[in-house]
């Protein structure tokens, strides 16, 4: 409650000030904030990210546009939309590695391998995918770890299992290396039982 009221709070002053950057970048982290506490829908959150990714790409705000086309890729994947979603990632991915958002550049390539999974990428064409994805992991742990979980999904599709036990299982250790709880229990763990399954 308190970042969303933080936020509307800058997205009003931004308007006021004429500041058209700063009120799209609030009203970009005002939605996602509003959409996950189910107060806004998401054709407004698309409406909203439409008119800010205007706003960044008449003034060039490449961090800005990385985060409301990660946004965007999300909401199109949670939709069923993978391929589409799989472009706005890769396109958000790249403007945070342009301006050296890491954190942001990371996220989106696990979005990326979310969508390859979930979606109609082929289990080899994905596998690739995943490779490609690893080389581009720039030294990101967490994104590793993502890289080797979704491997292991990928190898028992394949049936091989043994493969898949070893992938996981090191996901894991690198996972409880780095103290990452929630990813660890969301990502790894979850991605052995669908090892086994």
């Amino acid at each position: 409650e308190r970042a969303a009221t933080v936020l509307s709070e800058a997205v009003e002053r931004g308007r006021a000030a004429g500041e058209r950057i700063v009120t799209a970048d609030a009203s970009v982290a005002l939605s996602d904030i509003r959409f996950h506490r189910a107060t806004i829908g998401r054709e407004a959150v698309v409406r909203e990210l439409d008119d800010a990714i205007s706003v960044f790409e008449e003034l060039g705000d490449d961090a800005g546009l990385g985060r409301a086309l990660a946004l965007r890729g999300r909401l199109r994947l949670w939709r069923g939309e993978a391929a589409a979603a799989i472009e706005e990632l890769e396109r958000a991915a790249g403007y945070a590695h342009g301006v050296g958002d890491w954190a942001q550049h990371a996220h989106s390539l696990q979005y990326v391998l979310v969508a390859t999974f979930f979606g109609p990428t082929p289990v080899v064409d994905a596998l690739a995918r995943v490779d490609e994805v690893g080389s581009r992991a720039e030294g990101n742990r967490r994104l590793e770890v993502i890289v080797l979980v979704m491997r292991a999904r990928l190898e028992a599709m394949r049936g091989r299992f043994d493969a898949a036990r070893d992938l996981a299982s090191k996901g894991r250790r690198m996972g409880e290396d780095l103290g990452l709880g929630v990813l660890l229990v969301a990502q790894v763990i979850s991605s052995a039982g669908f090892v086994e399954l």
